[in-house]
């Protein structure tokens, strides 16, 4: 990795600050496909469009560059672009870097240094490819360093220019997360003296101010390179390539790798050798067959960070209005399966699967092919910062098909030889079958033992049961899953102010993390009438993730009841989000939240008090074997 170097210049009284974090609430699908209108003249990517039903005739057909493998000295120049392509991308703050293109530069760039054959081409191209953006940039054969430009140092007439440089705040990426901020500013104690130098791969390395001086006219040296314009049809920027293209998937590697290195906030905790990564990844991407190859190649890469909220997403082209979610066109099958004591097991079952399916049958294979091996095929393409969330989240995948599509499913029921039935993938995505067969959203369950799914709860019914919950024997509180309530109803556990836990925002102001530094912001619940003083019990289990976590950090923090269950699946903090050529949409987890006391909660999540845990003899007699364990905490009665 790079490091930063500085001349020997006197600092500068700061001037300039150019924002680029306004915040636009556009609907997510066009979000999703970086179609936000920028603050700044951020434009978006003008290469051949494919054709759409109702588009211009003369709009031409997409490029499809054949798979074919990328390594040896090939391998190492789309390294050594990538590094440099997000060291410039999000560190050069001059005016063309911000006007330019980043979608085309990228698609183009792999292509244009895959053939480079020595040090001496490599850097060649790369300088051609990025000094009409960063024309303060020198990059070179390594050993062979080149001196910057005058236009980094003082004026020589002694005038006070602004300085410019890039500060990130997590990082802003155009898709309406309002936490999130990338601006322009200016900085005292950065001048143009600070220089970041690096060795790229390749063998080339090179020297890039990361601030600048600028004037009425703009970031010195003032350059030419006019904005690029947007393609036509209204067409999202990103859908405009294709991922049948090999230019494009080498792209979206080069891209998504970059956003991560420089702003994923727990690479210190996970432990990936993210270089290694992205070697492997741009492989597996010059050689995916088709477009669901591709998907399963970034997966993989998304993976590696070891984040429950890392997924792709891949979005869909409509004749008319806005791209969808692939997974929106999928089936389902028509019942809900979870791994209990080491098996597959039936827990939900809709009507529509017959009289065949039962709770508690094993699963043993689907589509003639055995469980554990469908598991190995979608553990690895699976991110998650615990085992039980990866687990849970691969074993949905097993439900999933094209829409319609009739598999075989293999079951053992209690007694007898296995047997297989034919079911259709006639759920959609929206239709959910619980886990367990629960009580309605607000229950008595015991003799005045209140329940209270918060994941099901109606803001209006919480409300109106509160009478009742404040004068309950016990209230258990179901958090095996999201809840749908905002976490001030906590303060009706409470006498006092409750704290929770500190989000940290990355504050990133040079490549590659180094003195990354964290904004701090906390959530306050002021206590609320009327108050509930029965015994409390919050259920929860792998399930619960993000904002459910800050529920019961809050719960366990300051003693509001017991924890009933298993851990949750170890990841808190606010999404961010980006797009990449050719519809793929990626999520991760763009801030840090730690313990109260600053030790690790990624990875580890809120361990239960009380541990408890379905089993199959109880799934097949049709209980709620940990809202039984719950039921006996709050009244007294567990062993």
């Amino acid at each position: 990795m790079g490091k930063i170097h500085a001349l020997d210049l006197v600092p500068r009284k700061v001037f300039l600050r150019v924002s680029l974090a306004a915040r636009l609430g556009l609907p997510f699908v066009l979000l999703a496909c970086g179609n936000a209108p920028p603050p700044e003249p951020m434009p978006v990517p003008r290469p051949v469009p494919p054709a759409l039903p109702g588009a211009a005739k003369t709009m031409a057909a997409p490029r499809v560059d054949p798979s074919r493998p990328l390594e040896g000295r090939a391998l190492e120049n789309v390294v050594a672009f990538t590094q440099l392509y997000n060291d410039v991308r999000f560190f050069h703050p001059s005016d063309e870097a911000l006007r330019a293109d980043w979608n085309a530069i990228a698609v183009d760039g792999a292509k244009r240094v895959e053939g480079a054959t020595s040090a001496e081409e490599l850097a060649q191209i790369l300088g051609e490819i990025f000094t009409p953006v960063a024309p303060t940039l020198r990059v070179f054969p390594t050993g062979l360093r080149q001196d910057l430009p005058e236009a980094i140092l003082p004026p020589k007439d002694g005038s006070k220019p602004k300085i410019v440089a890039w500060r990130h705040d997590g990082v802003d990426l155009r898709m309406g997360v309002p936490v999130y901020r990338s601006e322009r500013v200016n900085d005292a104690d950065r001048l143009p003296s600070e220089v970041y130098e690096a060795e790229l791969g390749g063998g080339v390395s090179c020297r890039m101010p990361i601030t600048l001086y600028a004037d009425d006219r703009g970031t010195l040296p003032h350059g030419n390179a006019a904005p690029s314009e947007p393609p036509p049809g209204g067409i999202p920027p990103t859908l405009v390539y294709s991922l049948r293209d090999r230019e494009t998937r080498l792209a979206d590697i080069t891209i998504a790798w970059g956003v991560l290195q420089h702003f994923y906030p727990y690479f210190d905790i996970v432990g990936t050798d993210w270089p290694a990564v992205l070697r492997k990844s741009l492989s597996e991407a010059a050689t995916a067959l088709d477009e669901q190859g591709m998907v399963a190649a970034m997966e993989r890469m998304i993976a590696k960070l070891h984040d429950g909220h890392g997924h792709v997403v891949r979005m869909l082209k409509q004749p008319e209005g806005p791209p969808i979610p692939e997974a929106s066109t999928r089936g389902f099958l028509p019942l809900e399966f979870a791994w209990v004591e080491g098996q597959l097991v039936v827990t939900n079952v809709h009507p529509s699967a017959g009289a065949e399916v039962r709770p508690g049958d094993i699963v043993l294979a689907i589509d003639n092919k055995p469980v554990d091996a469908w598991m190995a095929v979608f553990e690895p393409r699976t991110s998650a910062a615990t085992p039980g969330w990866r687990r849970r989240v691969a074993t949905t995948q097993l439900r999933a098909g094209k829409k319609g599509e009739v598999a075989t499913v293999t079951l053992k029921h209690p007694i007898g030889e296995p047997v297989t039935v034919r079911l259709e993938r006639s759920l959609g995505w929206t239709d959910r079958l619980p886990q367990e067969k629960k009580p309605e959203p607000v229950a008595e369950v015991a003799p005045g033992v209140s329940y209270v799914d918060l994941e099901r709860v109606k803001p209006e019914q919480f409300d109106a049961a509160l009478p009742t919950l404040a004068k309950a024997r016990g209230v258990i509180f179901d958090l095996r899953g999201d809840p749908k309530i905002e976490p001030e109803k906590l303060g009706h556990l409470s006498s006092t102010k409750l704290v929770g836990p500190e989000w940290k925002v990355p504050r990133v102001v040079r490549p590659n993390r180094e003195g990354m530094t964290f904004e701090v912001e906390r959530w306050f619940v002021e206590p609320k009438a009327p108050r509930i003083r029965g015994r409390v019990v919050f259920l929860t289990d792998e399930r619960a993730m993000s904002q459910a976590e800050t529920w019961l950090s809050m719960v366990d923090h300051d003693k509001l009841g017991k924890i009933v269950g298993a851990s949750t699946a170890g990841t808190n903090g606010n999404v961010n989000s980006f797009a990449v050529p050719g519809g793929l949409v990626i999520h991760w987890t763009g801030m840090r939240v730690d313990r109260y006391d600053g030790s690790r909660f990624y990875g580890v999540g809120v361990r239960p008090n009380i541990p408890a845990t379905r089993t199959v003899k109880g799934i097949r007699e049709g209980r709620d074997e940990v809202l039984e364990v719950g039921i006996e905490v709050v009244t007294g009665t567990s062993k």
